[in-house]
C-alpha cells in the first residue's frame, strides 16, 4: 500500500477520535479540526523520513501526541484553549448520530470546568464532594473535618456563587 493510502485509511480510522480529542482540550469544535488537519501535515512530511510512522502500533499514539502538542503550542501563543480531558475521557469512536450528544457532554464538562476554576478551593471542594461525588451533608462533614453548619453554610455560598458563574459562561457562549 503506497504512503498516500496508508494515509486516507489512518484518516478514517482515527480522525473522528483525534477531533473528540482535540474538542477535549480546546473547547472549540472549528480549533480542533484545524489542529487535526494540521495534524495529518505533520505526518505527511514526517513520514517521508520514518517510513515506520505509519504503522498501526505508532501512528495513533504519534498523533494523538502531536495534537496535544499543537493544542498547547496555541494556548501558548495566547489563544483561549481550556484543557478539560484526558485522553481516556474522550477517545471513543463517535457515530453521526451521536456527534450532538457528544458535542453537548464536552461543552458541559468546558462549562463545569470554567465555573469550578473559577471558584475558591473551599467552595470547590464542597461541589466536588457533595454534588459531583454524592456525599451527604453529614458525610461530608466528617470527609473534610468540618462542622455541619460550615458545610452547609459553604454549600450555599458555593451553589449561589456557581449559579452566577454559569450565568456569566452563558452569556458568553
Amino acid at each position: 500500500m503506497i504512503a498516500a493510502d496508508r494515509i486516507d485509511t489512518v484518516w478514517k480510522s482515527h480522525s473522528s477520535d483525534l477531533i473528540g480529542y482535540a474538542v477535549a482540550l480546546c473547547g472549540d469544535h472549528s480549533i480542533a479540526q484545524d489542529v487535526v488537519q494540521e495534524s495529518f501535515l505533520r505526518l505527511m512530511k514526517c513520514q517521508i523520513s520514518d517510513s515506520t510512522l505509519l504503522q498501526d502500533e505508532v501512528v495513533r499514539p504519534w498523533l494523538f501526541k502531536v495534537v496535544r502538542n499543537l493544542v498547547v503550542d496555541q494556548h501558548r501563543r495566547g489563544n483561549k484553549i481550556v484543557a478539560t480531558g484526558t485522553v481516556g475521557d474522550f477517545v471513543k469512536p463517535i457515530d453521526n448520530k451521536e456527534d450532538n450528544d457528544f458535542d453537548i457532554r464536552v461543552l458541559n464538562r468546558i462549562t463545569l470546568e470554567k465555573i469550578l476554576g473559577s471558584l475558591s478551593f473551599e467552595h470547590r471542594r464542597i461541589l466536588e464532594v457533595i454534588v459531583i461525588g454524592g456525599a451527604s451533608l453529614a458525610d461530608a462533614s466528617s470527609l473534610l473535618g468540618l462542622p455541619l453548619g460550615t458545610v452547609k453554610s459553604r454549600l450555599f455560598y458555593a451553589l449561589k456563587s456557581a449559579r452566577s458563574l454559569f450565568a456569566e459562561v452563558g452569556r458568553d457562549a
